[in-house]
């Protein structure tokens, strides 16, 4: 009689979610922008705000090969920058200042902050992992700035340096 070789196969279920940064391989999350500059200059006696800059703000996390598909969510936040609180931000060349601010819309009414001082919100996402492919995944968001109207201030090149967290 011949020899006959069997084989045994072993299959492990995990519960789902129980164990989702296992199975994201502990992924590495990074956040990544440009600046967000207002160009030609702004102009103190206008009477509208300068909305002209816009930036965008990617996430992006790695995830090592995976047993099951998972998903990573995300949290963006910003920091006042140089101002005591957001709102408003202030940039500044020497003892002058600017006030500004960052938005998460278009309209400009949301801000973009920590989602803890009052008035200001952080922008979340999710990023998907399909399963056994890993890799990377990112995603855009939009930052909107305005110079509010009215300021009477120096000529000059105006800065502010505002630290981007990305919290998953």
């Amino acid at each position: 009689m011949p020899w006959r070789e069997k084989a045994l196969c072993l299959l492990v279920l995990l519960p789902l979610g129980a164990h989702a940064q296992v199975l994201c391989g502990s992924p590495v999350c990074t956040v990544a922008t440009g600046g967000l500059s207002f160009g030609a200059g702004y102009d103190p006696f206008s009477v509208l705000p300068d909305d002209s800059a816009t930036a965008t703000v990617t996430v992006e996390c790695t995830a090592s090969a995976l047993i099951q598909a998972c998903t990573v969510p995300y949290e963006v936040s910003l920091d006042p920058g140089g101002a005591a609180s957001y709102s408003p931000r202030e940039m500044s060349q020497g003892a002058s200042s600017l006030q500004y601010n960052i938005f998460i819309d278009p309209t400009r009414l949301l801000i973009w902050g920590d989602g803890i001082a009052s008035g200001t919100l952080t922008v979340s996402g999710i990023l998907n992992f399909p399963l056994l492919f890993g890799g990377a995944r990112s995603a855009d968001h939009q930052a909107y700035g305005r110079i509010f109207a009215g300021q009477i201030v120096d000529s000059g090149s105006y800065t502010d340096s505002v630290t981007v967290t990305v919290s998953y």
